[in-house]
């Protein structure tokens, strides 16, 4: 009997302990009310003088020194069209068409048109080749080169 006892004790120790913990968790972790509200009224809570601290004299006719702390410069975002006029050989080939930017180093070997093609508008602005395909009467590109110009975009 005092066995049993002895252990049935240490269980509910045991649980008191764990749901103890528990409570303390998701109180800190989910912010967590009880239900059962305790009375407030004749708690005796303790009050603590701290000794105050005197504001320092200050004259309202003196002028205040204010200092401006400079903010950090924004990095500068660079201008890739100033750039385009180096990118102007095959192995570094850079072009502007309709305002935009693009690298067509890697496509070399592959226009249809052959790399002369090309390569006449290395590092400038090839919005009317490429709008007509450099002929007269103009001829515009397919939708599928529309869509592969997309993979060569820089900006």
């Amino acid at each position: 009997m005092n066995k049993i006892l002895i252990q049935l004790i240490r269980l509910v120790i045991l649980n008191f302990i764990f749901l103890s913990v528990l409570l303390v968790y998701l109180n800190n972790k989910h912010e967590f009310k009880p239900v059962v509200k305790l009375p407030t009224q004749n708690i005796i809570t303790p009050t603590i003088q701290l000794p105050t601290q005197s504001k320092p004299d200050i004259n309202p006719t003196e002028p205040t020194t204010k200092v401006e702390v400079p903010s950090p410069l924004p990095t500068p975002t660079p201008d890739l069209f100033a750039e385009l006029s180096k990118h102007n050989t095959q192995s570094d080939c850079w072009m502007s068409i309709n305002g935009h930017l693009y690298n067509f180093t890697p496509f070399f070997g592959q226009h249809p048109g052959g790399d002369s093609t090309l390569s006449k508008y290395c590092g400038a602005d090839a919005t009317s080749a490429y709008n007509t395909k450099d002929k007269a009467p103009g001829k515009p590109h397919s939708q599928s080169a529309n869509e592969l110009l997309q993979q060569y975009l820089i900006q």
